[in-house]
């Protein structure tokens, strides 16, 4: 019983902790955290992508899986959301990590 306490107590610390750290960018779905720009990447649509740069979304930002917008454009192999990425600054998690 108390190992379950302590599971439901680490839990919910994660959650507060992933809230204040993300703020309202990362909104909770089905996958879990992911900003718009994470969405409009998986989804491939590079309109929306290029407008939310625009709006200054931040090209850097790493979901709860650890993943930047370019490492998911890598995963589905979006080679222009890629080159437009790049051009925009965007790195992969694990250059954001040195």
């Amino acid at each position: 019983m108390i190992s379950l306490l302590k599971k439901i107590f680490n839990k919910n610390r994660e959650n507060e902790t992933r809230k204040e750290t993300f703020g309202n960018t990362l909104k909770k779905n089905k996958k879990g955290y992911q900003s718009k720009l994470h969405k409009a990447v998986i989804s491939g649509n590079l309109v929306k992508v290029r407008q939310l740069i625009d709006q200054k979304e931040d090209v850097n930002l790493v979901d709860n899986h650890g993943l930047t917008p370019l490492d998911l454009a890598y995963i589905h192999d979006y080679s222009q959301t890629i080159n437009f990425l790049k051009e925009n600054g965007a790195k992969k998690s694990r250059e954001l990590k040195n």
